[in-house]
């Protein structure tokens, strides 16, 4: 099977210091948008040229323009192709 794309979630969103370097299975990004869905808050993240979907406790609000870095646990994780 070919992937020309996929859809990423991924639930832990940590702020970056500016030109921190992300450790193995964290990739860093800038988030693009943020939105309060009430019992969590969405962030969309521009990571190179994608876009990953962060959601989270929504005590964890990160403003759009900030770096952060997204932690990717493979256990957890699961690819599925976008039709």
């Amino acid at each position: 099977m070919a992937w020309d794309a996929a859809r990423v979630t991924v639930e832990s969103l940590v702020a970056a210091a500016a030109g921190q370097t992300p450790r193995p299975g964290e990739w860093s990004g800038e988030v693009v948008s943020r939105a309060f869905l009430g019992d969590s808050i969405d962030h969309v993240v521009r990571v190179g040229d994608a876009e990953v979907r962060a959601r989270g406790n929504p005590a964890v609000s990160v403003e759009p323009g900030r770096p952060v870095l997204l932690e990717l646990e493979r256990e957890r994780l699961a690819l599925v192709p976008v039709d």
